[in-house]
């Protein structure tokens, strides 16, 4: 009975390793996965900044009137061309 208690305590404790040890396999998965998903969208912020900085230039360094508006046509944007004197 003792030899059966004994291999009974093994096998939990080799079922517990094993646990642990796939969660930390899967944690370190998945801690890759998010920093490649970090620095993709860091890459995709940055881009979106550079285009915007250069949308902004082009509005503002044209003498020609420019106006924005949003989707339900209301007026977001304009040059200082296109406002009234």
């Amino acid at each position: 009975m003792a030899q059966l208690c004994r291999v009974g305590h093994r096998l939990f404790s080799l079922s517990v390793w094993l646990i642990v040890f796939l969660q930390q396999r899967e944690n370190a998965h998945l801690e890759k996965l998010v920093g490649e998903r970090t620095a993709s969208l860091r890459a995709s912020e940055a881009s979106v900044q550079a285009s915007y900085e250069l949308l902004h230039s082009v509005i503002e360094g044209t003498t020609d009137a420019i106006f924005v508006k949003d989707l339900a046509g209301r007026y977001q944007r304009s040059t200082r061309r296109a406002q009234p004197s």
